[in-house]
């Protein structure tokens, strides 16, 4: 079989592929938002599709107006876009590179306001004119009640992928963000909702010296889905790559967030999860290769020991942002408190080099076994061959995500990942 290269590990979507049928995958940008939307603004408002200067009928009023983005696709508030324009140049760091040029000119466009000229589709929420509120009604006046102040909302879903949720930005009058929201709309989103929660409420009790993480402001349910709002962190985002050796301290301090743990591989809680995970998935031929390869594992190294503690999920030059001796990370939602010491080190190291360069499984295993991997690997563990086996390790905890993921969403992108990773593992382990 050819080999397949692939960019990143990050879900993505295909041009033409078909999603599944449920709104949150849908691949119609407007049924996607709109699906949201719902959710953001229930009853008694009422959304309206239109364009810009469309009035509402005469016994309901427009609380907010928002462009419509389908590229993106997003919502925008029409009257206070600069400070989403303004936000959206700071997060540029957070595309691949061969995006930025793009999202910086729609930056621009927001900024200046000729994006809202040029894209005349809105999304106009009206309510009843005897139940306007000073606040705006659904998640913006819950947001804004929340925090004490009037804000404006944009919304964000994002390409197609398994964890695709609306992501809500509140920005005062001057158009300064003062919140974020995660709200989840299936069982994945609201797992990964708690997670998170979870996750950011044992490490800001820890009261970490190393990093800062986003304080929560709310976690339950808003028109009875799950959501989670965070109060945005101080640090602008530039999306600059900061060198993994610089972060080893940072790493090892949230791995020791809850205590560490020392145990032979097999015998450990990782290990454990995997089992009881892989053993929730849906059986499949994905399921199969990878259930072959971990009794690989256990045969030649299952008893060797390894060092398990916090590690968080995700980490990624998009989902932190460093300067000077400061460092703040976001986005635990796929963090866990029992993995392998080592499993950050790995997930930054190889997507630093996977932003800008495609790769075979071949080249991967290279690239696991190459000084950009294993020297800043080596602050974890000083033993060649535990660092190997961590390397395995993670490419089992990265391949059964994508397994879960391909049985959240028929998309083909999300099965070919699954399969890219495992011929990586497949390669790793012999």
């Amino acid at each position: 079989m050819t080999e397949q290269p692939t960019d990143r590990l990050r879900d993505s979507a295909d041009d033409g592929a078909a999603a599944a049928e449920s709104p949150e995958f849908a691949a119609d940008p407007r049924s996607a938002i709109g699906a949201a939307a719902a959710l953001i603004w229930p009853a008694p408002a009422v959304l309206r599709w239109g364009v810009r200067g469309d009035r509402p009928p005469a016994d309901m009023t427009a609380v907010s107006e928002h462009v419509f983005f389908p590229t993106r696709p997003m919502l925008t508030p029409a009257g206070h876009a600069a400070g989403f324009g303004a936000f959206m140049a700071r997060a540029r760091g957070a595309l691949p590179f061969y995006r930025r040029a793009a999202h910086l000119g729609l930056a621009a466009g927001l900024g200046s306001g000729g994006a809202q000229r040029v894209w005349r589709g809105r999304l106009f929420v009206d309510v009843p004119v005897d139940e306007v509120t000073d606040y705006g009604t659904g998640i913006t006046a819950f947001i804004a009640d929340l925090i004490g102040q009037r804000v404006t909302t944009a919304i964000a879903i994002g390409a197609v992928r398994a964890n695709r949720k609306p992501v809500i930005y509140a920005f005062d009058d001057k158009g300064h963000l003062v919140a974020y929201a995660k709200l989840a709309w299936n069982p994945l989103t609201a797992i990964l909702n708690a997670n998170e929660a979870a996750a950011l409420d044992e490490v800001t009790n820890a009261a970490p010296r190393t990093f800062d993480v986003p304080r929560t402001m709310f976690h339950g349910l808003f028109n009875g889905a799950p959501l989670l709002v965070l109060e945005p962190l101080a640090i602008p985002f530039t999306g600059r790559s900061t060198p993994v050796a610089r972060l080893v301290p940072a790493m090892l301090e949230l791995a020791s967030i809850g205590g560490l743990e020392v145990a032979p591989l097999t015998s450990g809680a990782w290990w454990t999860s995997v089992q009881q995970r892989l053993a929730a998935a849906p059986d499949s031929a994905l399921k199969q290769r990878l259930t072959t390869m971990m009794a690989r594992i256990v045969e030649t190294d299952g008893q060797r020991p390894v060092t398990l503690g916090r590690w968080h999920g995700d980490w990624t030059k998009w989902n932190m942002a460093a300067r000077h001796h400061a460092l703040q990370l976001w986005d635990f939602e796929r963090s866990s408190p029992w993995a392998p010491l080592g499993f950050d080190s790995i997930h930054l190291s190889i997507h630093a080099v996977l932003e800008r360069n495609k790769a075979t499984p071949a080249e991967m295993v290279d690239l696991l076994s190459s000084p950009a991997v294993q020297d800043p690997l080596a602050a974890f563990t000083d033993q060649e061959a535990a660092r190997s086996l961590v390397v395995s390790a993670y490419l089992v905890e990265i391949s059964l995500r994508a397994i879960a993921d391909s049985a959240q969403i028929s998309w083909p992108r999300v099965e070919r990942r699954a399969n890219w990773l495992l011929d990586i593992l497949q390669r790793q382990v012999g």
